[in-house]
């Protein structure tokens, strides 16, 4: 059946058969073609309130008290954190390493990242903590607020600040489908030769149903001016140490 665009006949297939897996997998009929589409024609809001001062400052408390949390250190750092606003995390695009992602996984990202932690190069132990996740107006970015622990990790928060480091989402799909074969899958051992390898066949793994776990503050992201903001949107903020 036609799908109402410039789609060759090959691309047709590709799509139908593609469409009947996505369905066999729990997806209603609308939603398979709209996957499908993307995956194989490559056609690349819920907005969360920010945190305040004092929910940072409680959740620096929660940290102290509970050295599990985030696995964070047994140790609480020091007081002082860097803040930052409006940072863009990931957009809707095929990156660098051959993985799409359209403007409804833009959301569910921007849905998902509230209080998962910043990390270094998506090492385990938290740097940071992502207090907001919201999109532009056309959703094709995830933005991001939150801050790091700039006491703790001053050589860390000066790369941030001076634009060493950039940002790269870490994140789960429960589906992802080939742009050469249409096949859709739910599990990594699945993949067929062209998802296996992407940069041989020149195939792009779109991936849908997404859920932020982390973001990594990289030296070298996969996706495009994926940037914390110019020193502007950049806030250091310490409290006075008691009185001896």
């Amino acid at each position: 059946m036609p799908y109402g665009g410039d789609e060759s006949k090959e691309q047709t297939k590709k799509i139908e058969s593609c469409v009947s897996q996505v369905m066999a997998k729990g997806k209603d009929k609308a939603t398979a073609i709209a996957i499908c589409k993307t995956a194989v024609l490559g056609n690349a809001t819920l907005a969360l309130a920010a945190a305040t001062e004092q929910d940072i400052l409680t959740l620096q408390a929660d940290l102290a008290s509970n050295p599990n949390l985030f696995s964070a250190r047994e140790e609480m750092p020091t007081n002082a954190i860097l803040k930052f606003e409006g940072a863009c995390l990931a957009r809707a695009e095929v990156n660098r390493n051959k993985d799409g992602i359209n403007t409804d996984g833009i959301k569910q990202l921007a849905d998902t990242i509230r209080l998962m932690p910043l990390t270094l190069e998506h090492e385990k132990e938290p740097r940071g903590v992502f207090t907001r996740g919201y999109t532009n107006e056309d959703s094709t970015e995830c933005l991001v607020d939150g801050f790091l622990w700039a006491g703790h990790w001053p050589e860390f928060a000066e790369e941030v600040r001076n634009g060493i480091r950039k940002l790269s989402i870490d994140a789960e799909a429960d589906l992802a489908v080939c742009s050469i074969c249409g096949q859709a899958f739910q599990s990594t051992v699945e993949y067929c030769e062209h998802m296996r390898k992407r940069n041989s066949y020149d195939a792009v793994r779109w991936l849908f149903d997404l859920r932020a776990v982390a973001g990594g503050a990289v030296l070298n992201p996969a996706g495009t001016d994926t940037v914390f903001p110019g020193k502007d949107g950049l806030i250091i903020i310490s409290h006075k140490e008691p009185d001896q």
